[in-house]
């Protein structure tokens, strides 16, 4: 019984001296992947950088053009997305402009617009797509969803932007 008791242990210290080693092992490995990985999400941060202040915000077809007035852009970027509720079946019930506001570091001003709608998630998520598949570049933001009796009321803030115009400051 004895003898048996001792192969037991003999077998476990075996299995756990080999597991551990294995265990110590992977971990490294492991280690060195998350080093390799944190690594090549700095290069791609810094390179998604690069192209945003190069590509993106140079491209001047994803803003709103930088000539034109404040107030006439809110009209504008508001009739574009009465035509898209009006397509997708999202009722707007209430459009309210904001102050646009101007960030100098990166040349833009912000232009937005305060939804009020109800609907049905399904018109919802057409209208969302409809804002999606726009060439300029729109901000969906402070999402705010209530249930009525056979519909949902929304309240959500759009944001579009236009470059600073050069001669501005």
């Amino acid at each position: 019984m004895e003898s048996k008791n001792m192969l037991i242990a003999l077998v476990v210290l075996t299995v756990l001296v080999n597991f551990v080693n294995y265990i110590d092992k992977d971990e490294s490995k492991t280690i060195q992947k998350i080093d390799v990985l944190k690594k090549r999400l700095a290069d791609e941060k810094l390179l998604l950088q690069s192209k945003t202040t190069q590509g993106v915000i140079d491209n001047r077809k994803f803003f709103f053009d930088s000539k034109e007035d404040n107030n006439r852009l809110l009209g504008a970027f508001q009739n574009e997305i009465n035509a898209m509720a009006l397509k997708s079946g999202f009722k707007i019930t209430n459009t309210t402009w904001g102050e646009p506001t101007t960030n100098e570091t990166l040349k833009l001003t912000t232009i937005p617009l305060k939804l009020n709608a109800t609907s049905t998630p399904h018109y919802f998520a057409q209208f969302l797509k409809a804002i999606q598949s726009m060439d300029k570049i729109v901000k969906v933001d402070t999402l705010t969803m209530s249930k009525s009796r056979n519909e949902m009321s929304y309240q959500l803030y759009l944001y579009g932007y236009k470059r600073v115009a050069s001669d501005q400051n």
